[in-house]
C-alpha cells in the first residue's frame, strides 16, 4: 500500500490519502497508520508541518524479502499474516565441476555473469536459477557474523536479502538483451568510501577487518544502459552485497531517521 500523509508540526498524522494498492487492505493500513506519532521535524528551533509518503507491504510470512525488494518505494511497515519463525536464509551454490575456475578478475566477474545468460539462451531455468541463486553467500548469517561481528552482522541479513532480491530482479530483466556472450562489457567501478559514521553508534557497521569490496560496471551493447553492484570474492566466486554497497548505501541514514521519527507505530490487523 501506499500513502501519501501530512504530518502536523506536534507530529501527529493530520492528513492520510491512499494512492496505490488492493482495496481489501486500504482500511486496515490507513487505520493503523493514523495512530502513528512522528517526532515532527524542526528548521532552526521551529516545528513544521511535513508532507510524507508511507509503504506498508503485506505478506503472507514475515521476512518477505521479495515482495520488499519489489516495492518501489521506502517501506515504512511491513504486515505479514502467519507469525511464525522464518528459518535463516540459505543459498545453494553452483555445480562447476569440469568448468573453468571463477578468478578473481573482470574476466572472472564477466565469465559468471555470462553464465546466467547463457542458461536463460538455452532456456535452462533450472541452470539459470542455480547460478543466479550461487551469487549470494551459502550461509549469509555466517558471512555477516564473521564479518561484522555477532550483535551487527545477524542484523544486516535482511537488507542483504533485499538487495540480493533486487539483484535477482534486475538480472530478470537484462537478462533477455545478452543475446551473445560478446554483448556483455564489465569493468572496474569506483568503490564508495565508508562515511566517517561507520562503526559509530549513529553510523553503518563497519567490519571487523578489512574488507576487499569490489565495484564493477556492466554494459550490455543490446540492451538498456549500465549497472553497477557490489562483491566480495570468497570460495572460489562472486558474492553480490548490493547495489554499490549494501552496508553504508544512503538507505541508512534515510533508516535511521525515520527509526528516530516514528515514536509510536500500531500494529495492522488483517481482516
Amino acid at each position: 500500500m501506499l500513502l501519501n500523509a501530512v504530518v502536523s508540526s506536534e507530529g501527529s498524522i493530520e492528513q492520510l490519502e491512499c494512492v496505490g494498492g488492493p482495496d481489501e487492505l486500504r482500511d486496515a493500513a490507513m487505520d493503523a497508520v493514523k495512530q502513528w506519532q512522528y517526532s515532527p521535524i524542526e528548521v532552526n528551533g521551529r516545528r513544521l508541518e511535513e508532507h510524507i509518503r508511507i509503504g506498508v507491504v503485506f505478506s503472507l510470512t514475515t521476512n518477505d524479502y521479495k515482495a520488499v525488494a519489489e516495492s518501489n518505494y521506502p517501506v515504512s511497515a511491513e504486515v505479514f499474516a502467519s507469525s511464525e519463525p522464518v528459518p535463516p536464509p540459505r543459498h545453494s551454490a553452483p555445480e562447476r565441476e569440469g568448468e573453468a575456475p571463477i578468478s578473481d578478475t573482470i574476466e572472472g566477474i564477466k565469465m559468471q555473469t555470462a553464465e546466467v545468460f547463457t542458461a536463460w539462451r538455452n532456456g535452462d531455468q533450472k541452470r539459470f536459477q542455480e547460478l543466479l541463486d550461487g551469487f549470494a553467500f551459502e550461509d549469509p548469517t555466517m558471512w555477516l557474523t564473521s564479518t561484522f561481528g555477532p550483535e551487527e552482522g545477524p542484523a544486516l541479513v535482511r537488507d542483504y536479502e533485499i538487495s540480493f532480491e533486487k539483484f535477482k530482479g534486475h538480472m530478470l530483466r537484462v537478462v533477455e538483451y545478452a543475446k551473445e556472450t560478446t554483448d556483455l562489457y564489465v569493468e572496474d567501478s569506483v568503490v564508495p568510501n565508508p562515511p566517517e559514521e561507520a562503526g559509530q553508534p549513529d553510523g553503518p557497521p563497519a567490519p571487523l577487518q578489512p574488507l576487499k569490496v569490489e565495484n564493477f560496471r556492466f554494459f550490455v551493447t543490446t540492451g538498456p544502459g549500465d549497472w553497477v553492484f557490489s562483491f566480495v570474492y570468497a570460495d572460489g566466486a562472486f558474492h553480490i552485497i548490493g547495489g554499490t554497497h549494501t552496508f553504508w548505501n544512503g538507505n541508512w541514514r534515510l533508516k535511521q531517521d525515520m527509526n528516530q521519527r516514528v515514536m509510536v507505530m500500531t500494529p495492522i490487523a488483517v481482516k
